[in-house]
């Protein structure tokens, strides 16, 4: 009787044993897809901070170059098109001024309209960046483990079974 109750115990822990390596498998599967996800989000974060770099480097030049312009259209003075009309020494001069303001306007223009993309790209990158990691699906890392349980403890622990 001794006997058998010994072998019905080893049976028992060997299958206790067994059960444990299963979820050790299944652990270490977990662990390393959440690895791999952890990788690649520090990839896209590397990525995002780099762009956002690019985008901020881009952002000063933009604002160099803005500045000037402005300072040299308040140089000329603060009507130029309106003072070259009414000076109509020589029309062909004023008509080919106009036409050099027309294009100094709309490319300014163009300038600003990059320039304020530009800031809603660096807003946006700065809001990925910024964005905690846990948003991303099965996040896990540095968390304590459901039910305080822990892989040695899960077969004598009926509670512990979802590990």
């Amino acid at each position: 009787s001794g006997l058998t109750e010994s072998k019905d115990k080893r049976n028992d822990l060997r299958q206790d044993l067994q059960k444990l390596e299963i979820r050790i498998a299944k652990v270490s599967i977990a662990l390393r897809s959440t690895e791999k996800k952890h990788q690649s989000a520090n990839n896209r974060l590397d990525a995002l901070r780099q762009e956002l770099a690019d985008t901020r480097s881009r952002l000063n030049q933009q604002r160099r170059m803005l500045a000037g312009q402005l300072r040299a259209a308040y140089t000329l003075g603060q009507q130029p098109q309106l003072k070259l009309i009414l000076n109509q020494k020589v029309p062909a001069e004023m008509g080919r001024a106009m036409v050099y303001f027309d294009y100094l306007n709309r490319s300014r223009n163009r300038e600003i309209e990059t320039y304020l993309a530009s800031i809603q790209q660096k807003t946006a990158l700065e809001a990925d960046v910024e964005k905690p990691p846990t948003s991303s699906p099965g996040w896990r890392l540095n968390k304590k483990p459901r039910n305080n349980c822990s892989i040695a403890a899960a077969p004598a622990a009926k509670h512990c079974s979802n590990i």
